[in-house]
């Protein structure tokens, strides 16, 4: 799976990455979001709350960025800070209600685009991509 160079899989996927990404911020931005924020609204929609660190580690962006989202998220009202309760060196974030609000609005567009991206190949066969790249990160780091 390479090709003249032998890095045919990391184009490929490089490529991927970056047309997917750029169909999905079209959709994000006509909503008034970008993909990190996005992304930081899902993690947090999924559960009670989310370490600063862990924020930053997902979004795979350098501490001081992920930072500097949050606070315009805080401001913006979609996000609050709360110290850990175990933990008083860490800083964990929530969903606002209004970054609820916010959550409930997006979902529905990235849910229409991943549908989208569906109807591209086969399901199986996106089930076992999805899969496999798991695996890569995880064995990656």
């Amino acid at each position: 799976m390479s090709g003249p160079d032998g890095f045919e899989l990391p184009r490929l996927l490089g490529h991927l990455e970056r047309r997917l990404c750029e169909r999905l911020v079209r959709r994000l931005s006509a909503a008034g979001s970008s993909l990190n924020e996005w992304r930081v609204l899902a993690q947090l929609a999924e559960g009670p709350g989310r370490a600063m660190s862990d924020v930053a580690g997902s979004l795979d962006i350098p501490a001081s960025s992920a930072t500097k989202l949050v606070d315009a998220m805080v401001a913006a009202n979609l996000v609050y800070r709360r110290g850990d309760e175990t933990d008083r060196r860490k800083v964990v974030i929530h969903l606002a209600p209004r970054g609820r609000a916010a959550y409930d609005q997006i979902a529905p567009l990235v849910h229409a685009e991943q549908a989208e991206l569906a109807t591209l190949a086969d399901e199986a066969d996106l089930r076992q991509l999805t899969r496999l790249l798991a695996q890569l990160s995880e064995q990656v780091g």
